[in-house]
Formats: C-alpha cells, structure tokens, sequence
C-alpha cells in the first residue's frame, strides 16, 4: 500500500515539476518575442498628416478608327504616389545624418517632422515630398538606412477627380458671369443684397477650388514618402530577475495542474459512474427474456 501511494505521489509530483519547467522556459522566450514584437508594432504607427502631392505623366494612347486606321493621342495623367517605409538602426544619429543627407541630394522637401521619445528609444517621422523622376532613387537610399523593416508603395490615379475639379470650376465661372449681368439690373435692396451674398459665396467656392488644382500644377510636381527610423536596443530580457520568474512559473503552475488534477478527477468519476451502471444493467437482458416467456 506505501509503495502504491509513493508510487502515485512520485507521478503527480513529476507532472506538476514538467509543467514548472515548461512554463519557465517559456517565460525566458516569450519574454524576447515581446520586445520583438512590440517593436515592431512602433512602426505601424499611422503619420497623420493632411499633406499631398500629385504628379503627373504623358501617357500615348493607340485608339483605332473604324477604317482600321490607328493614330495615337497623349493622355496627360495625374496620380499620387506614395511610399511608406520603417527601419529600425542602432546608430540613430549617424543613420538620421545619412537620411537627410539623402534628401538634401535628391532636392527633396520635408513637409513634415515629428521627433519622440528619449534616449535609447527615439524615432523620427518624416514625410518627404520628392520630384516624380528622382522617387525611385530616394526610395533605394532609403533602403539602405538601418534595417528595413517594412516596405509599401501605392500610386493612385487621380485624372478623373483633377478632371472633375476644373469641370467644377468651369461651371461656378460661368454661374458668376451670370450672377454678374443680373447686376446690370434694376432690383429691390433685398434682392441686390442677396445677389452679392450669392456672388460672394460663389467666389469663395472658386477660391477653395483653385487652392486644390494649384496642387495638381506641375510645378508643385511631387511624390511622398513616409518614413519612420526608430533607435533600437534589444530586447531587455536581464531586468526580470530569476527568482520573479519562479515565481510566476510556480503559480501558473499550480493553477493549471490543480485545474488539470481536477478535471481528471472528475473524468475519473463520471468513467467509474458510468461501469457501475452498465454492471448493474447486465441483467436487464436475462430478465426482459425471462419477462417474455412468462407471458407466453
């Protein structure tokens, strides 16, 4: 009977000390995956910004006649193009240097500048208005800064929305040039006043309007690209203490193997139940036959 108890004891106990163990080697690895990941996540940080710039290009297009005869015509594009990079460096001032002396040689313009955090765990945003000719170049300078750590680039069409603003701004000319000759007429002080109201707010429409094609012009021409350096360490696995880890390994531990402990017990009594049941049915059969032959 005491070998049988120390024989079972010897079990449990061995189970609760593999999950010990197991949960302490975990603690170390999950601990380093942590510091990877949140860095990672610093780099998903969203640049809110209200700037953009458009670009454009000459596109030739073959349109075919209905004699079979092809000519082309030149279709002039307007797209925005833009660049979302991280990279993660530890030489944050060296790397800082190299990225704007990247875009001081691609005659680029910082648009925007967001600076954050101390020592040890800086980071800088940039976003980059660049000449459409000289992206590529800056994007492969770019490249080069610390580690990459994500890449994307999108270009957007943007044509019909620059097609539909000038049609926009056509037709508030032509309604103020009619708002215009209704000044020529003779009219109450009510309806003067309301007419000017209407010229006004007809004219401040333009002027919102030619502020958003001024940015299509080709002479404020650029592509962007955002950028995120962050200043990188490594993880600090050494500032949780070995003893702090026992514990915590100890309690999780205990926790789950009571919960494991419990539930096999309880496996273990609905099993035990469930013979009981079926050794006091074995003479169901023998009486139902017996049952039927007394009725014949």
């Amino acid at each position: 009977m005491k070998k049988n108890i120390i024989k079972y004891m010897s079990v449990i106990i061995s189970g609760f000390l593999i999950l010990f163990f197991f949960r302490l080697a975990y603690g170390y690895l999950y601990v380093s995956e942590t510091g990877v990941q949140s860095f990672a996540n610093d780099f998903s940080v969203d640049i809110r910004s209200a700037v953009r710039n458009y670009a454009s290009e000459k596109l030739m297009l073959k349109k075919e006649k209905l004699l079979e005869v092809s000519s082309s015509i030149a279709v002039d594009q307007k797209y925005e193009k833009v660049a979302s990079l991280s990279s993660k460096t530890r030489n944050f001032d060296s790397d800082e240097a190299i990225l704007r002396k990247c875009v001081g040689d691609s005659s680029a313009l910082i648009q925007f500048e967001q600076n954050r955090g101390l020592a040890g765990g800086r980071a800088l945003n940039l976003i980059i208005g660049v000449q459409p000719e000289k992206f590529d170049s800056l994007i492969g300078e770019i490249n080069k800064i610390g580690t990459l750590v994500s890449i994307e680039i999108n270009k957007i069409d943007k044509t019909n929305e620059y097609k539909d603003l000038k049609a926009t701004r056509a037709s508030l000319e032509k309604a103020r040039a009619s708002l215009e000759n209704l000044r020529k007429l003779n009219g109450s002080v009510q309806e003067m006043i309301a007419l000017e109201s209407k010229i006004l707010e007809t004219e401040e429409s333009m002027q919102k309007l030619g502020v958003q094609l001024k940015e299509f012009d080709e002479e404020c021409e650029f592509c962007t690209v955002k950028f995120t350096l962050m200043e990188y360490k490594g993880p600090k696995t050494t500032e949780i203490s070995l003893m702090h880890r026992i514990k915590v390994a100890f309690q999780w531990a205990v926790v789950y193997y009571t919960y494991f402990l419990a539930m096999l017990s309880f496996a273990l009594f609905i099993s035990l139940i469930l013979i009981i049941i079926i050794e006091k049915l074995k003479w169901l059969p023998a009486y139902l036959f017996q049952s039927g032959k007394d009725a014949q």
